[in-house]
This record gives structure tokens, sequence and C-alpha cells, in this order.
């Protein structure tokens, strides 16, 4: 298949029972003035968006939500320590990294983390910026560091740290984040049902950087693109109590909500291959009753809602573009238009990432996602296996052996697993450090195949647009 036609499936390219040949452009980013889209490549057409070059300050850059609350496309940063108990001496912190980082300008260490457990990027902090300043490395042989205070701000730390081998620190200063390239984030609706949250730089630059239900106001997504009828399903829920109801009787359950954005209910079913069903959130409660061992009784509350409508989550469509080892895969609102970012992918359908190849650090590899394993097949705990959850296969490979590698980086030499079966076992092991332990099972479950080396895998390269 070449590029003027794309595979669609709910499951993906090789996994299809039919394809279908339909017009499909990649409709996510858009290049501006100043940033410059930079793509993974593969061999056979297969592109797959990987970030900004800045071509002002030469350089990959990563949008990040900086202290004045706006959203700015930062370079790699060194970190930024300080030379003073105070921690009002800032400078770069140099000679860290694997990589070359004498020739480094900029810095970050973070702001006050806020306590929002309902805004992720605020509880994390935002960063600051530094700047080098001209000068030879300073003559210091520790520093000492900021941390969170867990109380919304930051102290330094009470115990300097003595720097090591190469390690070096050079003086610097705050800077203001206007040189950056600023962006904000728009909601676009689509045709139907789905939308997309896009990302838009003041340059003209733009992504897409999540898939959104138009009818609910919420973000939404799909983690595996394997899965059989694939949907879009809310990323921010709050589970239907089992405990808590509106009623005296204990019989109409509510649901509790702490962040105001959590308008969405899911209702767990005890069998995990039964999808979870959704609800709309419904009005607030003044009152419930908690179903307790002295029973159904009633109490206050400011926190419960009742449930609400049922949601049907919208279907998402699985494009696939490549002729090579390596496929792009773009999921859309089955109308054309991109609702998330898209993936690479071996041919297969197996979800990949990109890999320095430790024999050769100059090639990167696509190499499966993988996980290292939890549960085993053998009382030896050193065959991975995973249950069969709903017949389908697990969509992670496996780290099944990791040898430490000489190079300056570090890079391990990996050897990795895929997942086959499913069989039948009299037991599965779990190793507690100690030892394995095996508890019997009559479940089927997938088992690790024959490992192979990241350097066995296809190659990409990065380009820039």
């Amino acid at each position: 298949m070449g590029l003027a036609g794309a595979v669609v499936c709910a499951q993906l390219a090789a996994a299809c029972s039919s394809r279908v040949e339909v017009p499909f452009t990649p409709n996510g980013v858009v290049a501006g003035s100043r940033l410059r889209p930079v793509y993974w490549v593969a061999d056979g057409g297969a592109e797959v968006f990987d970030g900004w070059y800045d071509t002002e300050f030469e350089d990959r850059c990563t949008f990040l939500r900086v202290e004045d609350g706006s959203e700015r496309c930062l370079p790699a940063l060194v970190p930024v320590v300080f030379t003073d108990s105070g921690c009002t001496q800032p400078a770069l912190h140099l000679g860290r990294s694997c990589f070359d980082d004498r020739d480094a300008q900029l810095g970050r260490t973070p702001g006050a983390p806020g306590l929002s457990i309902c805004d992720m990027e605020l509880s994390q902090g935002y960063p600051r910026i530094y700047r080098r300043l001209p000068g030879d490395a300073l003559n210091a042989s520790s520093y000492w560091t900021l941390s969170s205070d867990g109380m919304g701000g930051v102290v330094c730390s009470e115990e300097e740290v003595a720097l090591e081998g190469v390690e070096a620190l050079y003086a610097a200063e705050l800077i203001a984040p206007a040189p950056f390239v600023r962006a904000e984030r728009v909601v676009v609706e689509g045709t139907g049902p789905l939308g997309r949250l896009e990302r838009r730089a003041e340059d003209g630059a733009t992504e897409v950087v999540e898939a959104h239900i138009t009818a609910l106001d919420e973000p939404c997504d799909a983690f595996d693109l394997n899965a059989p009828n694939l949907s879009c399903r809310p990323t921010n829920v709050v589970i239907r109590s089992r405990n808590d109801f509106r009623n005296a009787d204990c019989t109409d359950a509510t649901a509790r909500v702490t962040c105001a954005d959590d308008t969405v209910v899911a209702e767990v079913s005890d069998d995990a291959c039964e999808p979870d069903r959704l609800f709309q959130r419904g009005e607030p409660l003044g009152e419930i009753y908690s179903d307790g061992p002295g029973g159904c009784r009633k109490t206050e509350t400011d926190s419960h809602y009742t449930v609400g409508a049922p949601i049907t989550p919208p279907a998402m469509t699985v494009v696939a573009r490549g002729d090579g080892d390596v496929i792009g895969r773009f999921v859309t609102d089955g109308a054309g238009m991109e609702v998330r970012p898209a993936q690479l992918a071996l041919r297969d359908g197996t979800w990949c990432l990109p890999e320095r190849d430790p024999d050769d650090p100059d090639r990167i590899v696509c190499a499966p996602f993988v996980f290292s394993a939890s549960a085993y097949a053998d009382p030896s705990c050193t065959q991975p296996a995973a249950l069969a959850a709903c017949g389908q296969p697990p969509f992670h490979w496996w780290l099944v052996e990791e040898e430490p590698s000489n190079d300056a980086c570090g890079t391990a030499r990996w050897l990795v697993a895929p997942p086959t079966g499913p069989v039948g076992l009299d037991a599965i092991y779990i190793d507690t450090g100690d030892e394995c332990v095996g508890t019997p099972t009559t479940d089927r479950y997938y088992v690790a195949g024959d490992a192979v080396p990241l350097s066995s895998f296809p190659e990409i390269r990065s380009e820039t647009r």
C-alpha cells in the first residue's frame, strides 16, 4: 500500500480482517514561522510527530507551563542548583549528563509547586528559567538544591552536596519566559461527537494534544489502540460509590466528587471483561445514606452527587500509514480529523518507542513498549506471564534481561520477549525478592516467548521539516 491510501481498521493494519482504502492526510501538526516540526521517520513512509525545533535558539524544545501561567516551548534545560545555603546564588550544574553539555546556556529549577490535587501541572510546580552568565566555572566544590516543603512552597536543602568527577557549576541569572514561543490551548469541534484539543503557538505552529468529547466538554482517550471496538473514553472520571446512596433503602448509588472538573461517573464492573459503564454527573446532594455495619444511616455531605444519564463513548478509527516494518498509527474521528497524537508501531501492530541501539549509539530503533515482569509461569521466576484478560494478549512485551553497558550513557543491552499463548497454568509465581512464591490457578495466561535484543528492531531516524 502506498502513501496515496491508508489502512483503516478498529484494530490495526496487520490485524484487520478487512481493509478499506480511504483518503487521509495527517492534519494534527502545522509548522510555524519559528517552530519547525520534528518527526520520527521510518523506511516505507511512516512518520510520526516528535516535537519542535526552535530556529531562533537552534535547539529542540517542548511546551511546558511556566510561572506566569503561559505555556512556552522550552529547550532542553540542565539542572540549576545554588552555591549558598540560602539558595540565592543560582548556577547551572554541568557535567552530570552522559552527553556533552559543556556549551549549555539555559537551565531550570521548579518554582513553588501548588497543592492542587485537581491540577496535575500545578501540583508538580512550574519551572523557573535561568541563563548562564559569561565566565569560567565557579570555584566551588559543593551546592544546595531546592525542594518542595509540602505546603505549596520550596525550601533550600539542609545539607550541601559535593561535586563529583567532571561536574562543574557556572553562575546563572533568572530570566523571564518572554523569549520562548508562547502557545494556548484551543478546543476544535469535529463533524461528529469527537473534537480535539490543539496547542496553537504565537508563530502559527499547531499540534494536536488530545481527543475531546464535544457534548461533555471532556478529554478522552484509548490507551491500547489494538483494543477491539475502539472508543474514546473520558479520562477524568470518578467511581460510582458502592457504599453511599441517595435513598434510605441504600439502593440508589451516588458519586463522591473531589474536583469540579470531574463530570463523568464510572461504574466499575466485577467482571474485568465487561467495560465500565459511564454516566454524567448528576445533581449535588446535601445528605446521603451510607451502608455500614450499623445499617443504612443518613449523613450530611457537600461532595456527593446523583448519578445522571448514561454515556456512550464515541468511536474512534485507527489509520495506519507506511509500507515498511514500522507504521504510523493515526487516530481519527472517522471523518478524517486527527483527534490525538499519532503513535509508532511495528507492522504486526505492536506499539513501539524510540530506543538507542546499544551496539550502535548512532542508530535509533523502534522497540516494543515493555514492562518488567510482575508474575511468572515457572517456579524459578524467569518466564514472565500475564493473565489472558478477555482473551486479549497484553499490549506490551516484557523486559526479560538487562546487561549493563560500558558506553558513556550506560545504555543497557536489553533483551525483550513477546507474549505467546494463551496457555493454561497450574500455578502462577511471584518474586518477593527473597523467594519465588507460587499460587494455584485455573486461569489462562500469556507467557513470554523467545527473547530478542533491541538491536534486532527496525531503525528510525529523526528529521526536522
